[in-house]
């Protein structure tokens, strides 16, 4: 049994997939309106994550309304009030 099949991955790594999708769809770096990595740890600690892409070839790629809802979904600071691993398998 994989960890992900046991539902055992940490919550946080939402967090990380997500950004990476952004990454995956957009072709650049989620905060890339930032110039220093710390600055971007400041924000995201007072909960200020990416803006949405508006690029009509990002929504062309697959991030649609309902992805970036499920996505901000997951940035929701308190771990317990993000989806649950198997929410978010059925909504992909």
């Amino acid at each position: 049994m994989t960890v992900l099949e046991a539902g055992i991955l940490p919550l946080s790594y939402f967090l990380v997939l997500t950004l990476r999708f952004i990454q995956l769809m957009t072709h650049q770096r989620p905060y890339n309106h930032i110039k220093h990595t710390t600055e971007v740890v400041i924000r995201s600690s007072r909960g200020e994550f990416p803006r949405r892409p508006t690029d009509p070839r990002v929504l062309a790629r697959g991030l649609d309304t309902p992805l970036w809802s499920l996505m901000t979904k997951c940035w929701i600071f308190d771990p317990l009030q993000r989806p649950s691993i198997a929410r978010v398998l059925d909504e992909l």
